[in-house]
C-alpha cells in the first residue's frame, strides 16, 4: 500500500545507521518493529474493510437508486391519476350545474303553468255556464267510458266461454279416443289370454295322451315278459 512503511525497510534503515546502534538497544528495535507491524496489519484490515464496505455500498446504491426511481414513477402515476380524476370531476360538476339549471328552468315553467291553471280555474268559477258545460262533457265521457268497459267485459266473457267450450269439447273428444283405445287394448289382452289358455289346454291334453300311450306301452311290455320269463327252481 502506498504511503505505508514496511517493517523490513525500517529494520534495514535502522541497521544502516551507525548512530542507531549506540542509541537503541536490540530489544527496543524489536519493540518498535512489532509496533509498526501491528499498525501495518491494522491499516491492512481497515483497507480490506473499506473495500468490502465500498463494494456493499456500490450494490446498495444501485438498489436504492432503482427503488427511488420506482417510487418517483409511482408518485408520478398517482399524480397523473389524481389530475385525470380532478378533470373528470370538474367536467361532471359542469354537467351537474347544467342539469341543475335545466331542472330549475323546468320547475319555473311548471310553476308558471300551475299559476296559469289557477287563474283559469278562478275565471271558470266565475262563469257557471262554462263550468256546467265542462261538467256535461265530463259526465258524457264517463258514461261512454263505462259503456265501453261493459262492452269489453261482455266480449271478454263471451271469449272466455267460447274458449272453455272449445277446451271441454277437446277434452271430451280426447277422453272418447282414450276410452276407445283402452277398450281395444282390453280386447287385445283378452284375446291373448284366451290364446294362452287354449295353448295351455292343448298342451295339457297332449301331455295326458302321451302319458296314456306310454302307460299302455309299459303295461304291454310287462305282459309279454311275464309268461316266458318265469324261472322255477327245484331241489338240487
Amino acid at each position: 500500500m502506498a504511503g505505508i512503511i514496511s517493517p523490513v525497510v525500517c529494520e534495514q534503515e535502522a541497521a544502516q545507521r551507525p548512530e542507531a546502534k549506540h542509541i537503541f538497544s536490540r530489544a527496543k528495535l524489536v519493540e518498535v518493529i512489532k509496533h509498526w507491524e501491528f499498525k501495518y496489519e491494522l491499516l491492512d484490515k481497515y483497507a480490506k474493510d473499506l473495500a468490502v464496505k465500498n463494494k456493499h455500498w456500490e450494490v446498495s446504491w444501485s438498489y436504492h437508486q432503482n427503488m427511488v426511481i420506482t417510487r418517483i414513477e409511482q408518485r408520478e402515476a398517482v399524480i397523473k391519476g389524481l389530475t385525470q380524476s380532478n378533470q373528470l370531476l370538474v367536467q361532471n360538476n359542469a354537467g351537474f350545474v347544467r342539469a341543475e339549471n335545466g331542472w330549475q328552468e323546468l320547475i319555473n315553467q311548471k310553476d308558471s303553468e300551475i299559476m296559469g291553471l289557477k287563474q283559469e280555474k278562478e275565471s271558470l268559477s266565475h262563469s257557471p255556464s262554462v263550468s256546467t258545460n265542462w261538467q256535461e262533457k265530463y259526465n258524457a265521457l264517463k258514461e261512454e267510458s263505462s259503456k265501453r268497459l261493459e262492452e269489453k267485459k261482455a266480449t271478454n266473457v263471451e271469449s272466455v266461454e267460447k274458449d272453455n267450450k272449445s277446451l271441454a269439447e277437446r277434452i271430451r273428444k280426447d277422453m272418447a279416443e282414450k276410452r276407445e283405445g283402452w277398450a281395444s287394448l282390453r280386447k287385445l289382452i283378452k284375446e291373448k289370454f284366451q290364446k294362452i289358455e287354449d295353448k295351455k289346454s292343448h298342451l295339457q291334453e297332449m301331455s295326458t295322451k302321451v302319458l296314456a300311450v306310454k302307460q299302455e306301452i309299459l303295461e304291454g311290455s310287462q305282459g309279454r315278459k311275464q309268461p316266458g320269463g318265469e324261472v322255477t327252481s327245484g331241489p338240487g
